[in-house]
């Protein structure tokens, strides 16, 4: 059976940021076989400073201790060497069944809107963030959530009022009335809805790839440029898109390969590199004026 050691002074819980790194909850034990290694890899940190920022040790009989109960894992069985995340228990507001990835060194006081995004969606169980469904509603309701706790008045998702349709990219083209909208948001989606609605900050291609966007910011990917350009000018594009939520930058040593999202399980479990799409835009959102 594995060893269990309470430590002689306990680490605070949540973890505090004493590295500068903001915790950022982090859901476990609803996938078989998922380790801090497996964690560590999928978020591009490494396995032992992630351990040692949630529980300031590495000793693995005080790691079984504080699995147990910080975050509520099952006691180990006989023969088990180490406590194991399947099975801990889920709790939001008491702080189990989680633990903690070190997030941005600070959250921006200009960035209230985005971060309540992040924020809601690092809460959910596992199952929640994946539900399924259109991508353009589960980005919608996502920020929706968001918007209600930040005071923030959302238009509502409708093919028939103008926020709804840049959002949606609801195109007719049996009728010219598609070109009743700003060129400039057409057929960027989320992002042009939230710039049109003067909720959101446009941020092209190359900005993305800069490292300007923020936590929480909506996203609109097209397969091709001319993709884009079909939808804009009122034409079915060739190509499919997608519409998602950014949460964090992948990098390689200093360089941006890719991003973390928020969407309906399309490619969220993983990190969506920047060659996945041929047409990027993206919009950090703002409370409004």
């Amino acid at each position: 059976m594995a060893t269990i050691q309470e430590p002689a002074r306990k680490a605070p819980w949540p973890p505090i940021a004493a590295t500068g790194k903001q915790p950022v909850p982090y859901p476990v034990g609803q996938k078989e076989g998922e380790t801090f290694g497996t964690i560590a890899k999928d978020h591009g940190l490494d396995a032992k400073e992630l351990i040692r920022f949630n529980f300031g040790t590495l000793k693995s009989a005080e790691i079984n201790w504080y699995l147990v109960n910080y975050v509520q894992c099952p006691r180990p069985s006989r023969g088990q060497k180490y406590v194991h995340f399947r099975g801990a228990k889920y709790d939001a507001a008491n702080k189990t069944g989680m633990i903690f990835l070190p997030g941005a060194e600070s959250q921006p006081q200009d960035n209230v809107f985005g971060n309540k995004v992040v924020e809601l969606y690092n809460n959910l169980s596992e199952s929640e963030k994946y539900p399924n469904g259109l991508c353009y509603q589960v980005a919608y309701n996502r920020v929706k959530a968001a918007a209600n706790q930040v005071g923030v008045a959302l238009p509502p998702l409708s093919s028939r009022n103008s926020f709804g349709r840049l959002w949606g990219s609801f195109i007719n083209t049996k009728t010219n009335s598609w070109f009743n909208l700003p060129e400039k948001y057409r057929g960027k989606g989320a992002a042009g809805a939230m710039a049109f609605a003067k909720l959101g900050t446009l941020v092209d291609q190359n900005g993305i790839w800069a490292g300007n966007l923020k936590p929480g910011a909506v996203i609109q990917t097209w397969s091709t440029k001319s993709n884009y350009e079909l939808v804009r000018d009122n034409q079915r594009p060739r190509g499919i898109g997608h519409s998602f939520i950014f949460l964090r930058y992948s990098t390689s040593g200093s360089t941006i390969d890719g991003m973390h999202i928020a969407d309906q399980g399309y490619q969220g479990r993983r990190v969506l590199a920047r060659g996945k799409w041929g047409w990027w835009v993206g919009a950090n959102l703002v409370q409004g004026g």
